[in-house]
């Protein structure tokens, strides 16, 4: 039983808001004393605590970054990775690069300790995989050093002739090419390539991407097509997505226009257009109009141009994409 003083601290706490009481439960609002208490349950028991928890927001249906924490915190290894890799997958689609940092960095660490602590040669995949995406998260979120890095420091886990090297040099490609260093990351796709080419269709496909984004990059436009084409063609055998076919569709598009070759251009932004559809992103459909819009405006046909423009600024507005809207109904004005 509680005596005075324990009551009287009780209410200072409750009344400065770090302690809220719910009939008989106390709930720990303030988080600096939540970490106090949780650092003071044993060990097993806070595993224990954090595996129920685990399992009552499972029930649930919590946000998937709640249940990572859980999750990691539970120490139960294989469910957790893949909780990570989900929530970090899910933040890099939606742009949140820190996030997806923080999970993967969370699951390479726990790979680590899981190698370490049972030798299970298993987590040498893991720690491949955790390491490539962990690198490119911090890629995208403007650490180019600290990613080349994280990469590299696992290359060598992986087999000469394995499609994990192939991604590995995929990465390191794109980071380099970040990094404004063209022939480095040209040297990675070409290694990527001599692994993957006519054996991983998917990863062929991305490898060709990079390499058309590079190319166009460096000014040259017809190589970048050749590339963009070769992705094309690996669309399907590889099972790209409708939103991922009509990237690589405006992508062809983009540098068929700055060719000159317009006629072609349109065909590839209308079909580029289409999979929007089928991908239900308005997003994709305003980058298909606008480009649209702008093959329009190099045959003079500004009347055209404006209202293809004006279609995918009410496109971008359905998207949220607040940046787009404003470009393309600054473009739809400059083609009256």
């Amino acid at each position: 039983m509680a005596d005075s003083k324990d009551l009287d601290a009780l209410g200072e706490l409750m009344k400065n808001g770090m302690v809220l009481a719910d009939g008989d439960q106390l709930d720990v609002t303030h988080h600096f004393l939540a970490e106090l208490v949780e650092a003071f349950i044993p060990a097993s028991a806070r595993r224990e605590l954090h595996q129920k928890i685990l399992e009552a927001l499972t029930a649930r249906a919590a946000p998937l970054e709640r249940l990572a924490e859980h999750a990691y915190r539970a120490n139960v290894p294989m469910r957790t990775f893949m909780i990570l890799e989900r929530t970090g997958d899910l933040a890099l689609d939606r742009g949140d690069a820190r996030s997806a940092v923080v999970a993967y960095r969370r699951a390479l660490e726990l790979s680590r300790r899981e190698l370490l602590e049972n030798g299970d040669t298993v987590m040498d995949t893991a720690l491949v995989t955790f390491s490539r995406k962990l690198g490119w998260a911090l890629a995208r979120a403007g650490d180019l050093a600290g990613a080349d890095g994280v990469v590299r420091e696992v290359l060598d886990l992986t087999a000469p002739h394995d499609s994990s090297r192939a991604r590995m040099h995929l990465v390191l490609g794109r980071i380099a090419a970040l990094r404004e260093r063209p022939r480095d990351a040209m040297r990675h796709f070409g290694q990527a390539l001599e692994i993957v080419a006519g054996v991983d269709a998917p990863v062929e496909r991305a490898v060709q991407q990079a390499l058309g984004r590079l190319r166009r990059q460096s000014g040259d436009p017809a190589l970048a097509a050749n590339a963009f084409r070769r992705a094309l063609e690996l669309a399907g055998p590889s099972g790209a997505s409708p939103a991922e076919h009509a990237v690589l569709e405006l992508e062809l598009a983009e540098v068929l226009l700055r060719e000159g070759n317009q006629e072609a251009a349109v065909d590839h932004a209308q079909t580029a257009g289409l999979f929007a559809v089928r991908a239900e992103s308005p997003a994709l459909e305003a980058s298909a109009r606008a480009l649209l819009a702008r093959a329009a405006e190099i045959d003079g046909d500004l009347a055209e141009a404006r209202r293809l423009f004006e279609a995918a600024a009410d496109l971008a507005a359905r998207a949220g994409d607040a940046r787009a809207w404003r470009r393309w109904r600054e473009a739809a004005t400059l083609a009256s």
